[in-house]
């Protein structure tokens, strides 16, 4: 289902920037070309009922004058979508489509089209044709229509189905399943009818998706219901879950579930999928709340995994904390990782959300990750953990490279670190004497770099031989 709303921290600074001051000098018909390219079957394709069924994938925008490239109205929606109260956004948007003229509208369309290819996120181009959809349903449809075949076609036609179920359920369905042709175009139809079926009567759309044919389809409008129905009622959702076959598909679901509850009442989803038989099922759910909600309550997910019983589920958990909240905060994500004792992590667990940790940090602020990670001289992994900020400053400066491991105190971390410099050295400087061998202080872990440096050297002077 696509989540319209979700994404507006990550959305809207691109809109923004991409959005203010955007000129609406381009022409709008290409939107608005009708499918005669893709076959004759075009010409059946119609919008649901309000009647529609004359409604073909072209309409007149286009003929009007285009708007002024100081014209500010584009602007204004592109600004509203900032709003974070969903309630707020949608009288803002409703609003707008008021006085909108068609250019207008399909201007917006544009920028947000060339926004979502940049940021990966449809969620603000289906709110906007949903807002459309509610003002304009003949319109939005066409355009929909209109649209290539990918995702935002999907997506509007989601958008304007949804709308169109929400006021007369059976013709939504008589225009998806007779209308529509079969394939991605009906699917995306279907699944934003059962959207908003789910919000009346969940079990009768469970009754309609479970009698899809295609399994694909029948399992993203299952999925599609069930993101839904937990929104507005997690606890039903999660029961009826029990009434289902065991399978991979419940499975899917019961993460769907988890992920949707997780967002709404922490701790009520955590004590619903502890109760939960001990199997993949349970770990799948439990897995899917931290994954969802560390990076906005991780100190509470923090204390959740903690007490998990030792074992693989607990080093999981442990292990996606960590890399969920250092998506947002990586300092402090490693500050709290570091502190969890060794017997809490299983096998490799450890190693790889700090390192990834460690990498987001010099993403944003090089020199305090590099400073950090330089106090990791006795930890447990520090030999490991150190070889990210080196990798980086190999990568940018060579010389701060080097400065920094020598500032290093001498150590099993440091001679790994050296070590990993030294491999890098033996292949870009084949000839040159490996100096940085007598800087290891542990003559075993010497004598076995040296060999593997005298390889690489071997095996570089023979590539070059080749050439």
């Amino acid at each position: 289902m696509p989540t319209f709303r979700r994404t507006a921290a990550a959305v809207v600074p691109c809109i923004l920037a991409l959005g203010l001051g955007f000129s609406l000098g381009w022409s709008t018909a290409p939107y608005h070309e009708t499918i005669q390219a893709e076959g004759r079957k075009a010409e059946a394709i119609t919008a649901p009922k309000v009647r529609l069924d004359h409604v073909q994938a072209s309409s007149s925008v286009g003929k009007e004058k285009v708007a002024s490239p100081k014209d500010t109205r584009q602007q204004v929606v592109l600004q509203l979508l900032a709003e974070t109260d969903p309630a707020k956004r949608s009288r803002s948007l409703a609003s707008w489509f008021n006085d909108a003229t068609s250019n207008e509208i399909h201007g917006v369309l544009q920028k947000l089209q060339t926004v979502s290819q940049e940021n990966g996120s449809l969620d603000f181009f289906g709110e906007v044709i949903m807002a459309w959809a509610q003002h304009d349903l003949e319109s939005a449809t066409a355009f929909a229509l209109s649209l290539p075949t990918g995702d935002h076609q999907a997506t509007a036609l989601f958008a304007v189905a949804a709308e169109q179920a929400a006021k007369d359920l059976q013709e939504a369905l008589r225009w998806a399943e007779t209308i529509l042709p079969a394939g991605g175009m009906r699917n995306a139809a279907i699944k934003g009818i059962l959207d908003a079926w789910a919000t009346r009567e969940p079990s009768e759309a469970i009754q309609y998706a479970e009698k899809i044919s295609s399994l694909k389809t029948r399992v993203e409008g299952l999925q599609t219901i069930f993101s839904r129905w937990a929104q507005t009622d997690p606890s039903a959702a999660a029961n009826h879950l029990a009434s289902l076959a065991p399978g991979s598909t419940r499975s899917t679901l019961t993460r769907v579930v988890a992920m949707e509850w997780g967002r709404r009442d922490l701790s009520a989803a955590l004590k619903w999928a502890d109760s939960l038989p001990e199997g993949q099922r349970r770990d799948g759910a439990i897995y899917k709340i931290i994954d969802e909600c560390t990076g906005n309550t991780p100190a509470a997910v923090a204390e959740y995994v903690q007490h998990l019983p030792a074992g693989i589920l607990r080093g999981n958990a442990w292990s996606i904390a960590t890399q969920q909240w250092a998506e947002v905060d990586p300092k402090a994500a490693l500050t709290w990782a570091v502190t969890v004792p060794l017997e809490c992590w299983e096998n490799d667990h450890r190693y790889r959300p700090l390192a990834g940790a460690i990498g987001r940090w010099m993403e944003a602020d090089p020199e305090s990750a590099t400073r950090w990670a330089a106090t990791l001289e006795n930890d447990a992994d520090g030999e490991h953990l150190l070889s990210t900020p080196l990798q980086y400053w190999l990568s940018v400066d060579s010389r701060r490279a080097i400065s920094w491991l020598q500032s290093l105190p001498p150590g099993r971390s440091r001679d790994f670190a050296v070590a990993a410099l030294g491999s890098r050295l033996a292949w870009h400087n084949p000839g040159e004497h490996p100096f940085w061998l007598d800087t290891i202080s542990d003559e075993s872990l010497k004598k076995e770099i040296a060999v593997q440096a005298d390889r690489k050297r071997v095996k570089h002077g023979a590539f070059f031989q080749l050439e």
